[in-house]
């Protein structure tokens, strides 16, 4: 009789997953494996293509785009904020603030000016001014809109990283998160204290549906908290995912070839 149960406990588990996938169906497919991709809180999707800056609604309709090939590709998009997206241009250590339809702020920032001339990566604060980690110190500021430090971490412990690894900052609710891909996300509160090591070995992390949505290699899952076990959102077999954004219906997922948009 237990043995009956187990068999049985099992291959409903196995068939969770399976049946969460099948509310997803395939929408739009965006080719030419765009180079990064993320989403801002109300619903627009981003992508950069070839050093060009794309704004998408949810469905894949592209409303504007930037580039400006003088500063460098684009290595890093962070629209938490979508009245303030912020960019990162690493070979010229450059950040861009653009507003809602992709027109810049102001001129763009020098992380240099400020004594940072190796950011490992930045993002933006919804306090105002951005997050940077520094790679020669190994900390963690925050500055304000006038360039001022307004808060410090500690030095990290940190595994030995270079300036072009994939490692991101970026906010969630009232946490700001650090992932060091592969090996775990690091939490601290708004003013750089440290929280804990969340030990989650992913690609790619971002904030979505008040949740982190976790991008493995074959799975994309919602985490809230150490206490509850992960919601697996879509499985994926055919190659790797390298990211994912979600929006209520629409779920975006980045592989080396092409963006595909699901619907459910």
């Amino acid at each position: 009789m237990k043995r009956t149960v187990l068999i049985a406990l099992a291959a409903f588990l196995t068939y969770l997953p399976v049946r969460s996938q099948e509310l997803w169906e395939p929408f739009r497919i965006i080719g030419s494996a765009p180079e990064l991709l993320t989403a801002d809180p109300i619903g627009n999707f981003y992508l950069v293509k070839n050093g060009i800056l794309i704004k998408y609604s949810a469905s894949g309709d592209s409303l504007a785009s930037w580039s400006d090939p003088s500063k460098g590709p684009i290595t890093l998009v962070d629209a938490t904020d979508p009245l303030r997206i912020l960019l990162y241009h690493r070979d010229f250590n450059l950040i861009h603030f653009l507003n809602n339809r992709l027109t810049p702020l102001s001129d763009p920032i020098s992380p240099d000016a400020i004594g940072i001339s190796q950011p490992l990566t930045v993002a933006v604060s919804n306090q105002g001014g951005f997050w940077i980690l520094d790679g020669t110190t190994r900390r963690i500021r925050r500055y304000d809109a006038q360039l001022n430090m307004a808060s410090e971490s500690a030095p990290l412990d940190l595994p030995s990283l270079k300036a072009s690894s994939s490692i991101r900052l970026f906010e969630a609710g009232n946490w700001l998160c650090l992932l060091v891909p592969d090996r775990e996300i690091r939490v601290f509160d708004l003013f750089g204290n440290f929280l804990r090591k969340l030990p989650l070995k992913v690609n790619a992390a971002c904030f979505a549906d008040n949740r982190l949505l976790l991008t493995r290699t074959g799975q994309i899952s919602l985490y809230a908290s150490q206490e509850e076990p992960e919601q697996t959102v879509y499985v994926w077999d055919e190659s790797a995912l390298l990211e994912s954004a979600l929006y209520k219906e629409y779920l975006w997922i980045r592989t080396p070839r092409e963006v595909i948009i699901l619907s459910r």
